[in-house]
């Protein structure tokens, strides 16, 4: 040493013997494993570590229990002072509980000491010994496959050979153990901790692939990455991409610690067997006869049954309490499997459906068929689908398929043989005329399901397709999925997973111009809503599972090779439309265009070459006569306001050329644009201007100096009257007023009254309303000879009360509507127009209450729904403070067309409002009158006839209002149609009465704003009739307090020793909403009345809380059982 290093000549050295470093290894026996490396005892860390069970994959997925338990562990070795930590790990094959393990040991000052081993091998080994005797020896010891009998064998030895050592021992069986031991059961991951784990250790493996075997492999990350490894490395089939080749861990989960090779696991695979051919079996109850059907049918007795499902059930291979099956799902479609391999060949399908449906139910069918999906993989189970499939088969003339069970079962058989599915609705459907596919309603939903899952493949696609087109073309469904929503998603662009077939959209491109080509219009109009679809851009969606088919493997979506080639799909699809767009009709031609125009923004923003395209597009459409330039600058306007950033310079500077031009262009397109463009298409057009009254006003600036141009110009209002006199938009009302003011002499007038005998059909006269307002103001004689000759025209008369109106606000012209009316020249339901025009400020009272007086008087009732908003805006808004006519008032708050409605009128649901308007002004002034108008309202309530019907509420505030005030009286005025009997009245009232008062929030209901006395009162008069009736509508809250009665518990202590008021409550104290699970929500109810009879002291409300604790109990189990048969 000095020599070769002569700067330490006093090194000190020391010398071992080979007998001495032996001895210091062996305080480390993982040290010596390690260093023998292949030691029939155990292995260190080292050599474990190269072990697949924790090598493969090399992703962990830590969750929060495996994160707890590693921490929990780490801990207690790190910490032990004087004891030794001995832990149990169970759970399941599959779940990661040796890695789990290794994961907690992998720290430096853990990994040295650890010794993994078996333990059988282990116990009574010689390592075994050394550990226990060698007191200086350190060690962590791992005990997989570790029996009960052998976990205590080892805490006997080691539990108190201090923190020297720590024991773990794993095992898959799941007992309780005894204290030192700390125990831990480990569960499934999430399916999102699965799917994290594929997409780490499989990159490229596709997403649907990934969601599919997530979903399969519940939780089970080595399940999952069995699967995934062989499909990635081609092993599964395309057909077959669910099944785990690892018999070894399928064994391991049916048998646990049981002889593969005894009679008891041969029945204990039986059983498990039996139960995966259903989704679930009935066990407890009431539906315990299904599984004793099970139980015969795979010929095991029943007490043996009934014992191998207590033994399974704790290890978690047998779930649920009142219907049991068998867990995890990859270990069901296994055991599927294996019974069609054994007995497919005998099963006889018809017999098994007569005795499953005679002797059990249809439901417990539809649970097997729902497993049949999974039977595709033996060739017994292959055989029985293509023969149900065949010409021979249940379905061979089709009538099964328009029966709810039918296509259900049908649309399972699907899953298992798509093609053979596809042939028998070919032979089916496929031949069916539009008369039958209309009244093909059934099964209809369940065939589109089927058919969307067959369109996600390329070898079914096109045929698929031309059934779809067949439904589509006859729909009578209104669901977004049904046959045109699935036949119009095929058209997306979208690729990856969020693509609507494997099928390029190269190859769907024909079949969307074969439709529009059609000579049936409504293919034509299927091509359409296809077309939108592939030119929509950047909102692609799909919803994962109808593209799932059994153990198939789920379809590899199209995906482009290039960007190029994204861009060629939407450039082939717009230039058809528009190389073709004028050789269509009308219809399907203005429809194409307003489907372009709404693309044009999406596609714009792609790339430059099809911005380029779209572009010459639009200026080609501005040459279109036939086409509405508006429309167009509308468009051009969005473009410019929100897509100039994305857009070159060059192409942006031509569409703001075009939006220039369009906004200098001729007098039609601005008179268009400036009549029937509304505020906020304006905004838009207006960039940057966001004062809507400086826009509003600039507007009328326009409509104004365009009446100039078209009264010194009357020929360019030629093409225009077409729409204009059609229009009701209320700017055509100004432009008509414009107009008359420009025209001094009204020579324009009879022209005018001509172009709106010509355009009768529709509308309301707006223009020529507006025109005859202006001549109303300069000519009143000229104004009245034409005001008659419009009355008297049978071609303009429709229009008479709306210009008559639109003349203007004026004693005059109100006189002259009054006496009209009185005539009968002019009814009462072509007053509607006239309503809105009336300004009630500018009349005077005399002529105003001359004009409401005959309106409620008048015979068809229709005057009041116009009187009623005519009076609450003259006296209410203004004329506030002004003294109603008390005779008037009433003949409007009593009018019986808001109470019988003889005549049927209809009410819009402003009535209500304004009729409790009138009401609050009119008992404030008149408070005598409040009881009249009081016992009017209960005595119609909720009478759909009258405005108190079951959607107008502002009656109620009224009520509520004169409760408040006066309980007494008004409980005397309710009583008298409380019943019982029970009506419908009276059970409006029951419902009024129980209902929370509005903004109020002490009052739980409105009998609470009543005296207890008078309710009492009321009830001890008739208690046979009274006491359980009032039961039904108190308040049903229970609750203890000094300081405010609980109405139902007194009403309970009073008359609780009746049956029929115990009952009563008990029907009120279960009427109610709420969300999630049932037995969850009575569990609740359950709790709440426990606490609540802790503190109860009085014997008749103790009787009722018993009973309803019975009912609840009996509520819990039945629900439970609901929620588990629908998978909650």
């Amino acid at each position: 040493i000095i020599k070769s290093n002569p700067n330490s000549p006093d090194a000190k050295v020391r010398v071992y013997t080979a007998d001495q470093i032996i001895g210091f290894a062996e305080r480390f026996p993982s040290l010596v494993l390690w260093v023998k490396e292949f030691s029939p005892e155990g292995l260190s860390f080292q050599i474990w570590a190269k072990n697949r069970d924790v090598s493969i994959p090399e992703t962990f997925i830590l969750d929060k229990l495996r994160e707890s338990i590693l921490k929990n562990i780490q801990e207690e070795i790190r910490n032990a002072k004087t004891n030794t930590p001995i832990f149990r790990i169970m759970g399941l094959s599959g779940l990661g509980k040796t890695r789990l393990i290794f994961e907690t040991l992998k720290a430096d000052d853990l990994q040295n000491k650890t010794i993994y081993v078996s333990a059988d091998s282990f116990k009574n080994s010689n390592l075994f010994y050394h550990l226990l005797n060698e007191e200086e020896t350190e060690a962590i010891l791992v005990i997989d496959e570790c029996s009960l009998e052998n976990h205590e064998y080892f805490v006997r030895n080691f539990s108190k050979r201090g923190s020297r050592l720590s024991v773990i021992t794993i095992s898959h069986e799941f007992f309780n153990v005894s204290p030192p031991s700390l125990s831990f059961e480990l569960e499934s991951l999430s399916m999102d901790d699965i799917k994290n784990l594929l997409t780490k250790e499989f990159e490229g493996l596709q997403t649907s692939v990934i969601n599919r075997i997530a979903g399969f492999s519940d939780g089970y990350p080595q399940v999952a990455f069995l699967l995934a490894e062989a499909i990635y490395t081609g092993f599964a089939t395309k057909e077959d991409i669910l099944t785990v080749d690892n018999r070894s861990l399928l064994n391991k989960l049916i048998a646990g610690t049981l002889d593969i090779n005894s009679d008891w696991f041969r029945k204990v695979k039986k059983v498990l067997m039996g139960l995966a051919l259903f989704e679930k079996v009935g066990y407890k109850g009431a539906i315990i006869n299904e599984a004793k059907w099970v139980a015969n049918f795979i010929n095991i007795n029943w007490d043996e049954f009934q014992v191998i499902v207590k033994e399974q059930r704790p290890r978690g291979i047998i779930k649920g309490e009142f219907y049991i099956y068998v867990k995890p799902f990859f270990l069901a479609i296994h055991l599927i499997k294996e019974w069609w391999e054994i007995y497919g060949d005998r099963f006889d399908f018809k017999e098994f459906t007569k005795k499953v449906t005679t002797e059990v139910s249809r439901d417990m069918l539809n649970r097997f068929t729902n497993h049949m999906p999974y039977i595709s993989s033996t060739e017994a189970g292959r055989e029985l689908v293509k023969f149900l499939l065949s010409n021979n088969g249940i379905f061979k003339n089709g009538s099964l398929l328009d029966d709810d069970d039918g296509a259900n079962f049908f649309l399972k058989l699907t899953e298992a043989g798509p093609r053979s599915a596809l042939e028998r609705l070919k032979r089916t459907i496929g031949t069916w005329n539009k008369s039958e596919l209309l009244n093909f309603k059934k099964g209809r939903r369940q065939i589109v399901w089927a058919l969307e899952k067959l369109v996600y493949y390329k070898e079914t696609f096109n045929d698929a397709v031309k059934i779809l087109i067949k439904l589509a073309e006859a729909e009578n469904e209104s669901y977004a999925n049904n046959a045109t929503g699935v036949f119009t998603s095929l058209f997306s662009q979208a690729w990856g997973e969020v693509a609507p077939s494997e099928t390029s959209p190269e190859e769907r491109y024909p079949i969307l111009v074969e439709a529009i080509e059609s000579s049936s219009e409504e293919i034509k109009k299927l091509a359409l809503k296809g077309f939108a679809k592939a030119l929509d851009w950047g909102r692609f969606s799909r919803f994962v599972g109808p593209e799932f088919l059994g153990r198939k493997m789920p379809p590899k979506f199209y995906t482009p090779k290039t960007w190029g080639e994204v861009f060629e799909n939407y450039r082939r699809v717009w230039s058809y439309l528009d190389e073709n767009l004028t050789k269509f009709n009308e219809g399907i031609r203005n429809e194409i265009v307003k489907i372009m125009l709404n693309s044009v923004r999406g596609i714009n923003n792609i790339n430059k070459s099809l911005a380029d395209m779209v572009l010459k597009t639009i200026q080609r459409f501005i040459s279109f006569p036939w086409i509405d330039k508006n429309e167009i600058l509308l468009l051009i306007s969005q473009v410019i306001k929100y897509d100039s950033k994305e857009l070159p310079k060059e192409i942006l500077d031509e569409w703001i050329k075009l939006k220039n031009d369009l906004e200098s262009a001729d007098f039609s397109i601005l008179l268009k644009r400036h009549i029937q463009f509304n505020l906020f298409e304006e905004l838009i057009i207006r960039e940057d201007q966001y004062d809507y009254k400086k826009i509003e006003l600039d507007i009328q600036n326009r409509i104004k100096g365009l009446a100039e141009i078209a009264f010194k110009n009357p020929e360019l209002l030629g093409p225009e009257y077409k729409w204009l006199m059609p229009e009701e938009n209320t700017r055509v009302y100004q432009f008509g007023y414009e107009i008359g003011i420009q025209d001094g002499n009204f020579i324009l007038l009879n022209k005018f009254l001509t172009k709106q005998r010509e355009n009768n059909q529709k509308g309301n006269g707006n223009f020529l309303a507006g025109y005859f307002k202006a001549l109303f103001e300069k000519d009143r004689d000229l104004w009245n000879e034409n005001i008659k000759q419009v009355c008297g025209d049978e071609a303009l008369k429709k229009f008479f009360p709306n210009i008559l109106a639109g003349s203007g606000t004026s004693d005059i012209i109100i006189s002259k509507i009054t006496k009209l009316l009185k005539k009968g020249i002019l009814e009462a339901p072509n007053f509607r127009h006239i309503n809105f025009r009336i300004d009630p400020k500018i009349i005077s009272d005399e002529i105003f209450i001359e004009l409401i007086d005959y309106l409620v008087t008048e015979p068809s009732h229709y005057g009041i729904k116009i009187a009623i908003r005519l009076f609450i805006i003259y006296y209410a808004v203004y004329k506030g403070g002004i003294t109603l006519q008390k005779e008037l008032t009433l003949k409007i708050l009593l009018h019986p067309a808001l109470w019988d409605n003889p005549k049927n009128i209809k009410f819009d649901h402003s009535i209500d409002f304004n009729w409790q308007q009138i009401a609050k002004i009119f008992v404030i002034q008149n408070p005598e009158i409040k009881f009249l108008i009081f016992e009017q309202i209960i005595k119609y309530f909720e009478d759909e006839r009258s405005i108190t019907g079951s959607l107008r509420y502002h009656s109620r505030e009224f009520l509520i209002e004169v409760i408040k005030e006066n309980p007494k009286e008004s409980w005397s005025i309710i009583t008298k149609y409380l019943g019982p009997p029970i009506d419908r009245r009276a059970s409006a009232l029951r419902f009024f009465l129980k209902e929370k008062a509005p903004y109020i929030p002490q009052i739980n209901a409105v009998l609470e704003f009543f005296n207890l006395k008078d309710i009492w009162s009321w009830v001890d008069q008739d208690i046979e009739s009274r006491a359980w009736y009032l039961a039904t509508f108190i308040p049903k809250d229970l609750f203890h307090s000094e300081k405010k009665v609980c109405i139902a518990r007194e009403l309970l202590i009073r008359h609780g020793d009746r049956e029929d008021v115990r009952n009563s409550f008990s029907a009120n104290f279960f009427t109610e909403t709420y969300s999630g699970p049932s037995s969850i929500h009575y569990k609740i109810k359950k709790r709440f009345l426990l606490d609540f009879k802790e503190n109860e002291d009085n014997k008749n409300v103790i009787r009722w809380i018993v009973e309803e604790l019975d009912s609840l109990e009996k509520l819990i189990q039945e629900s439970k059982m609901r929620e588990e048969r629908r998978g909650f």
